[in-house]
């Protein structure tokens, strides 16, 4: 990517939607660069989470600024819709172990995604996005701690106190 970006007009539907699919390609370029997967399983640990959430920040505000502010609010809710799509197929999962692991797994993925790109959402939108996380975290807080591995436990417990906060 080129560190000088033309402006961009506001994007037609059709328009979004190429730029949404470059967008994922890049995002998901930049994870693979960091030595994260894009399915979040191989997130940092505590020590080098603070240095890759600031870089992919960073990479993100350079990444979408040439973009009209509505156009950045579409094209992270996009991706964020694209992953709140994979909470509504976990009632598929029969074994209670897994479901939870699942769960662990998906809460620490979207409370970094929605961490990354709460500055590029509009108000309506963050709210629409951490509800659904802090209603998830409640039912996860709820649960013994022992169904889960400790460190899990305390990433999604540290994420979502760093991340949830009401604005």
């Amino acid at each position: 990517m080129a560190t000088e970006r033309r402006k961009y007009s506001l994007l037609n539907s059709q328009q979004l939607e190429e730029h949404l699919e470059i967008f994922t390609l890049d995002w998901e370029q930049k994870l693979a660069n960091l030595g994260w997967s894009s399915d979040g399983s191989d997130l940092p640990s505590d020590i080098g989470w603070k240095e890759q959430h600031h870089q992919l920040r960073h990479w993100l505000e350079i990444y979408l600024r040439p973009y009209q502010e509505q156009d950045r609010q579409k094209l992270t809710g996009a991706v964020l819709n694209g992953f709140y799509d994979e909470f509504h197929h976990v009632s598929e999962e029969q074994d209670t172990y897994a479901l939870f692991e699942w769960i662990a797994g998906w809460l620490i993925e979207a409370v970094t995604l929605y961490a990354l790109f709460k500055p590029f959402l509009s108000p309506a939108q963050k709210l629409e996005y951490a509800s659904p996380l802090r209603e998830c975290v409640d039912i996860f807080q709820g649960q013994d701690p022992t169904l889960f591995e400790p460190e899990v436990y305390q990433m999604v417990n540290t994420l979502c106190e760093a991340y949830l906060k009401p604005d």
